[in-house]
């Protein structure tokens, strides 16, 4: 049997504050509820807030950058390398929560789903009626009736998550 093997270490001081061992059949991101809570129990009981959490790219899911950001707590963990921040081609509005396409016809959002792993998406769909039309179908859609954009659900999780990836 495999077991994985979590450590909370104060980076400033080098001392280690939580161990934490679980069982290797799943990912490590799966864990970091599980360690939050029992480091931060531990650190709360000294007077010591949690305030930054750094981890390897394991721990990377918009659901963990959104738990830890909920809880003040602020996310130093690199973001995984499947998030792409831009769709090529297709501008996102932000005030719109809406991508254009090339042909510049929008594909707004209009509700979650979730994915096949029980994750949480945001499909943006063109229309039908503006993809048939479309002199680009036959190469931006061949096999579809409408463009579709998926984004996580979590997007301004990994965009701040990146930002800060990506700073000084």
């Amino acid at each position: 049997m495999n077991y994985h093997c979590s450590l909370a270490v104060d980076t400033a001081h080098g001392v280690i504050s939580h161990v934490q061992a679980d069982l290797a059949d799943i990912r490590d991101c799966v864990y970091l509820p599980k360690l939050v809570t029992h480091l931060r129990q531990r650190l709360l009981a000294q007077g010591v807030p949690l305030q930054d959490l750094v981890a390897d790219t394991n721990y990377s899911t918009g659901v963990n950058y959104a738990l830890l950001e909920q809880q003040g707590i602020t996310p130093w963990i690199p973001v995984f390398g499947n998030y792409k921040l831009v769709v090529e081609g297709f501008p996102y509005d932000a005030q719109a929560d809406c991508f254009t396409c090339p042909a510049g016809k929008f594909l707004p959002f209009r509700s979650y789903e979730t994915s096949l792993d029980g994750g949480l998406f945001k499909p943006y769909r063109a229309s039908t009626r503006d993809c048939r039309l479309c002199p680009r179908k036959a190469i931006r859609a061949p096999k579809t009736n409408k463009r579709k954009v998926t984004r996580t659900a979590y997007d301004p999780h990994y965009r701040r998550a990146l930002a800060r990836q990506q700073s000084r």
